[in-house]
């Protein structure tokens, strides 16, 4: 059976079969707050927040270099093909990065380079489907192309609880930041094929349920991976039942990236959702 390794990055919050997988590597991205860097697992994304806070410090975020993405590859440097699963190339260099590290090496016949095109979470959906692909002994050939048709049916949606951050990070704009502060109402946005769009808004996680609603009811879609960013339990416990409700095959990810938080901020939800492969 040939031999397949993922590169993944700590953006793509890991599952429990991420977890389980041994044929992966994750190259961290960095987080800078004041002084010091933290790589993922350093430090808890609350504690970094609270540091944020109490110190009134700006964090700012770096992608992994080549050098760092070279060293991930060599890990599977014998393996008979490479996956390599990126966020959104608009949002990060690191998809640039990953493809001058593969010429580096002399790696473009094997490795399968990937852009998410999305975000939250939507690496997870596309790094679980490589799993379960190699898990049910699927050719290569096979799996690239359910991993294309799940990536084409991706769909992210976030709830952020501030625009203080993404407008900090340059996901939106100023404007659609004043008008939310101003309002003082949640304006939601979408991400897909590259695209940050508000899709609606509202007020608390009522309306927050609507939207999700009317999403799967217009697109069909029967399973979602979701990550929330310091949201509030309670909140999210109802969020969730909601949406099994709606017969929804939904799963969590774990703690997400300090990098990915610090650009959406605390008190965010987002989810995933995708068509799964038949």
């Amino acid at each position: 059976m040939k031999k397949i390794g993922i590169l993944a990055f700590s953006a793509a919050a890991k599952t429990e079969l991420m977890n389980k997988f041994e044929d992966i590597h994750f190259v961290s991205l960095i987080s800078i707050l004041g002084d010091k860097e933290y790589l993922q697992g350093d430090i808890a994304v609350k504690d970094y927040f609270d540091q944020m806070f109490e110190k009134n410090l700006i964090s700012k975020t770096s992608q992994p270099s080549t050098v760092d993405i070279e060293e991930g590859l060599k890990k599977f440097a014998d393996y008979d093909y490479i996956y390599v699963i990126t966020m959104n190339q608009k949002f990060s260099g690191t998809y640039q990065n990953a493809s001058l590290a593969i010429k580096n090496l002399g790696l473009e016949y094997k490795t399968y380079l990937i852009d998410a095109e999305s975000l939250v979470s939507a690496e997870s959906v596309l790094i679980d489907t490589i799993i379960n692909g190699i898990d049910q002994g699927k050719d290569i050939d096979v799996i690239t192309k359910e991993l294309q048709e799940v990536k084409n049916s991706c769909s992210s949606y976030l709830f952020p609880g501030s625009f203080k951050y993404l407008k900090a990070s340059g996901r939106v704009n100023a404007i659609t930041s004043i008008v939310g502060t101003l309002l003082n109402v949640k304006i939601f946005l979408g991400v897909k094929n590259g695209k940050v769009e508000s899709i609606g808004k509202g007020k608390g996680y009522g309306s927050i349920i609507k939207m999700l609603n009317n999403t799967i009811k217009k697109n069909g879609y029967t399973d979602a991976y979701y990550v929330d960013f310091l949201f509030d339990e309670d909140k999210k416990n109802k969020i969730i039942k909601e949406l099994e409700s709606f017969n929804i095959n939904i799963k969590t990810c774990g703690e997400p990236d300090i990098t990915t938080t610090t650009h959406v901020g605390p008190d965010s939800f987002g989810i995933c959702f995708y068509k799964k492969e038949k």
